[in-house]
């Protein structure tokens, strides 16, 4: 998920300042918020569900033969 920088802090070696975007892993997400440096998250246009493309039975015949 991305949140807003909340405070300066150092994430992976590179220094975030305060209302930068990061992207966060989920399992990070509850230790970041004790040491209160995550803000907001950011609201993404669409949903936050990765899309996946489905190919409709009849598309799948008409391209073995």
């Amino acid at each position: 998920m991305k949140f807003y920088a909340k405070n300066e802090f150092i994430y992976k070696g590179v220094r975030k300042l305060k209302g930068d975007v990061i992207d966060i892993p989920s399992t990070m997400i509850g230790s970041l918020k004790k040491m209160d440096v995550l803000g907001e998250p950011v609201k993404q246009a669409g949903s936050d569900i990765t899309q996946k493309a489905v190919i409709k039975p009849k598309e799948t015949r008409k391209r073995r033969k």
